[in-house]
């Protein structure tokens, strides 16, 4: 990483969307997950870049590193490129986004400080892309604009995306306001697209002692919820049986099922509930 600005971790797999301001040539986002290996100082987005005082170890462009999910050059609007993060819907939210802007995976969008768009990307066949334009779309390749001086973004308990605008367009001093971008299709309590389950999130995701996990339910029914190792193995069922719906939350004290200390490393809580599976990422440290 060179400069990263803004970044949101996915309450599902944990991977953090992160906008990493380029030197000369691009901004790029990175999907960025444990020990992953993005190119800098040899690297900028897709681009070799020679270090003659700090050489790359081989030559240069000898090493794998991974890739961005997307690069914008300079010369294309890029001046300070930030994250909003993916999308995912809040179960039972009254402003859930339709069903095209999530699945296994949502949707990403980032922006540009001064230049004022919001775009979007969709990962399909393991590939992230530009999909095509949606109704109300200004331009092919911007999903919104006027959202000048963004500074951070968050989806909000009622579904929408919340940004913060950090000045009016003046950049006058203290001119900060919070906007949303709402479904205005959405005129239910619970949109036909919200999922019976909410995504699983636990806080603090690294700890020593214990964590804690949090979900909710739409409706009531079966609910599992499990923590594994990285090998896949069962290592603790927290919770197996029926819950009323709302929210709940759950403690792991850092113990398998023997009630003996794991120990550190990373472990994937699972949770199963209204036919959905969703999964968390948590490390336990010495």
């Amino acid at each position: 990483l060179r400069n990263p600005w803004r970044f949101r971790f996915d309450a599902i797999d944990g991977a953090a969307y992160l906008c990493d301001v380029g030197e000369n040539d691009f901004e790029e986002i990175d999907e960025v997950l444990p020990g992953d290996f993005l190119g800098w100082p040899w690297r900028e987005a897709n681009l070799v870049v020679s270090r003659p005082t700090c050489p790359e170890p081989g030559g240069d462009g000898a090493n794998v590193y991974k890739p961005p999910i997307v690069a914008v050059p300079h010369g294309a609007g890029a001046t300070a490129i930030i994250s909003a993060g993916m999308y995912r819907p809040v179960a039972g939210a009254k402003y859930n986004w339709a069903s095209d802007y999530y699945g296994t995976y949502g949707d990403v969008f980032y922006g540009d400080y001064y230049k004022g768009y919001l775009r979007r990307l969709k990962k399909q066949s393991g590939v992230w892309i530009t999909p095509a334009a949606v109704p109300g779309q200004p331009d092919a390749t911007n999903w919104g604009t006027g959202l000048t001086s963004a500074s951070d973004f968050l989806v909000g308990p009622d579904g929408s995306l919340w940004w913060l605008k950090q000045f009016d367009d003046t950049f006058g001093a203290t001119t900060g306001s919070i906007h949303r971008i709402r479904n205005l299709d959405a005129v239910t309590g619970v949109t036909p697209d919200a999922p019976a389950a909410h995504a699983l999130f636990a806080a603090p995701a690294v700890f020593r002692a214990a964590t804690e996990f949090e979900f909710a339910l739409a409706t009531p029914g079966a609910v599992r919820l499990a923590i594994y190792d990285i090998a896949g193995r069962e290592v603790r069922r927290l919770m197996d049986g029926t819950r009323d719906a709302g929210a709940a939350r759950v403690a792991w004290d850092g113990r398998d099922a023997a009630g003996a200390p794991v120990p550190a490393g990373m472990y994937l809580a699972r949770l199963e509930a209204a036919g959905r599976v969703e999964r968390a990422r948590v490390i336990r440290l010495r």
